[in-house]
C-alpha cells in the first residue's frame, strides 16, 4: 500500500471533501472535520464515505484502491444524486448505527 491508500476511507481526510457541495454540505463536513479522530460524529461520516466509495469491496489491485482515499471518496460524494439534505439524512442514519455500536462495546467491557 501507498501512503495514499487506506483499507477504509480514514476520518482524518473528511476535510478534503467539504468542497464538493453547496455551501450547507461545506459548513457541516469543517464542523465534523475538526472533531478528534474518534468522535462519534467524524466515525459516523467515515461510515458514509465508504458506504458511497464501496470501501468493503475495494482492495489492492482494484482500480479505486489505486486511485486512493480520497480521488475515490471526492468522486463518490461529488457524484452522489441524493443531494445535501439526503447525504445528512444518511450521516444521522450512521450516526445512530455507531453509537449503538459503541454503546454495545462499552457494555460488553464493562460486563
Amino acid at each position: 500500500m501507498t501512503g495514499n491508500q487506506e483499507l477504509f476511507f480514514p476520518p482524518q481526510l473528511l476535510g478534503e471533501l467539504a468542497d464538493l457541495r453547496d455551501a450547507k454540505w461545506q459548513k457541516f463536513v469543517e464542523r465534523i472535520a475538526a472533531l478528534p479522530e474518534t468522535h462519534p460524529d467524524k466515525l459516523a461520516l467515515s461510515l458514509v464515505v465508504i458506504q458511497l466509495g464501496g470501501c468493503m469491496s475495494c482492495g489492492p489491485g482494484s482500480f479505486r484502491h489505486m486511485k486512493g482515499c480520497v480521488s475515490c471518496a471526492r468522486q463518490a460524494v461529488g457524484s452522489f444524486k441524493g443531494g445535501t439534505p439526503r447525504l445528512i439524512e444518511m450521516f444521522e442514519e450512521a450516526r445512530t448505527e455507531v453509537q449503538q455500536y459503541l454503546g454495545e462495546k462499552k457494555a460488553q467491557i464493562a460486563a
